[in-house]
């Protein structure tokens, strides 16, 4: 579930504590949304994701193929990105009915949440837009009226 920030809000999530800011955007399991929900009702909103309007499964997914994103290995580092194409480079993203999987070109399989930032490329492999997904949102539109 996706949820919008809607006042500056602190919460555990995944053994972090993350401080989110009005405007922030996080995408969290159901349980997950609904403990925060129950917290701090006041302070955040559910954002419901758009249609693909080529299938009928369900949303359009947030990150597209070749795009580079960053995310945090179990150990806490960094990967992927720039100058980790081998390991950061979007194969697809799929939706199962509750949250996305980000699946790389080595075959990883990562929880969207993991992502931090994202990189758009062009048809040859530039990188032609980077964004933090905390502030911006994954697929760089968040914030955008």
């Amino acid at each position: 579930m996706t949820l919008r920030v809607l006042a500056s809000l602190t919460i555990r999530l995944d053994g972090q504590v993350i401080q989110f800011e009005p405007g922030n955007v996080l995408t969290v399991t159901d349980a997950q949304a609904q403990r925060i929900m129950q917290r701090a009702p006041d302070k955040v909103q559910v954002i419901a994701l758009p249609l693909d309007s080529n299938s009928l499964d369900g949303p359009m997914p947030p990150l597209q193929p070749g795009w580079l994103v960053v995310y945090r290995e179990r150990t806490g580092v960094l990967c992927g990105g720039c100058e980790d194409r081998a390991h950061g480079t979007v194969q697809s993203c799929t939706w199962d009915g509750a949250a996305w999987t980000v699946i790389l070109t080595d075959w990883q399989r990562l929880p969207l949440t993991a992502i931090r930032s994202v990189g758009r490329t062009n048809a040859v492999g530039d990188v032609v837009a980077a964004w933090t997904v905390r502030e911006h949102g994954y697929d760089g539109n968040e914030g955008q009226g």
